[in-house]
């Protein structure tokens, strides 16, 4: 419990004694503001000319305006104070939500950065992907055009074939016209060939007209035989030229650079078919 004090002070140039609970020090201070307050109403002239009560009541009026100044004073501090501390904490609350915010904006950068580095392995995959097409593109185009050489030395074998079926159609027709020209009539003396001319004449004067139907019909069998023998061999010939050139065409669709040993193997067939 607090001790009640009692201080000895001077006010207005008299002693009085100041007993309370605060400190000796405060009761002090008390005496000290009124001593400064009576020096301050002394420098005004109105004050001197009132009398001792009416000067104690302008002193008291005084420290009460004074008092309820400080008091205002207070009360205006106070609120300030309630206003910083209003606006302290709307800033704590700004802080933490900016930080949240803040926390949310790394998450999105690092997932941003994650989604960077996949999509710059993604390009470089692609780049990968891209070279091999190439690269690939790169060899179907060498291919073709192994296949397009290919195939114009087969087309240059099916005309080599053609040429040489007609080669062997005219030889055919001029050995049907040698063997034609080379049949030959036995030597016979005169009378013979009289004898063989009279009677030939007798015979033909009987017979003419079935010897001339048969001799007629056997030229047409000849003609014909010779015919179908020279569209055998032209046929055959194709054919084989044909056969050449679609086992050309299917060697070289497996493997393009057997091209020229195909063509060899062609041309040995054509051969063969002239020889036949």
């Amino acid at each position: 419990m607090n001790t009640k004090n009692d201080v000895e002070v001077i006010i207005n140039g008299k002693q009085y004694t100041l007993s309370g609970y605060e400190s000796s020090e405060y009761l002090q201070k008390i005496a000290n503001h009124i001593n400064d307050k009576l020096t301050e109403l002394k420098l005004n002239e109105g004050y001197m000319k009132l009398e001792g009560e009416m000067k104690n009541i302008y002193l008291a009026i005084n420290l009460t305006d004074d008092y309820y100044k400080v008091q205002q004073s207070v009360e205006e501090l106070q609120q300030d104070k309630e206003g910083l501390e209003n606006e302290i904490f709307n800033i704590k609350h700004d802080l933490i939500e900016m930080k949240s915010q803040l926390e949310e904006r790394q998450k999105e950068i690092e997932e941003l950065q994650k989604d960077k580095t996949e999509s710059e392995h993604k390009v470089i995959r692609l780049e990968t992907e891209l070279e091999t097409v190439k690269a690939e593109n790169s060899e179907m185009k060498e291919e073709k055009n192994h296949i397009s050489m290919a195939l114009i030395e087969n087309s240059s074998s099916l005309e080599n074939g053609v040429h040489a079926g007609q080669e062997l159609d005219e030889e055919l027709t001029l050995a049907a016209v040698s063997e034609t020209d080379n049949v030959t009539v036995p030597d016979m003396d005169s009378n013979e060939g009289d004898e063989a001319l009279n009677s030939q004449n007798v015979q033909s004067e009987n017979e003419s007209p079935n010897v001339d139907v048969e001799n007629i019909d056997a030229s047409e069998d000849v003609e014909e035989a010779l015919d179908n023998n020279l569209d055998g061999e032209i046929t055959e010939s194709q054919e084989v030229a044909e056969d050449n050139v679609k086992e050309d065409a299917a060697i070289s669709s497996i493997n393009p650079y057997n091209a020229n040993r195909n063509k060899n193997s062609g041309k040995k067939k054509n051969r063969r078919g002239k020889r036949r």
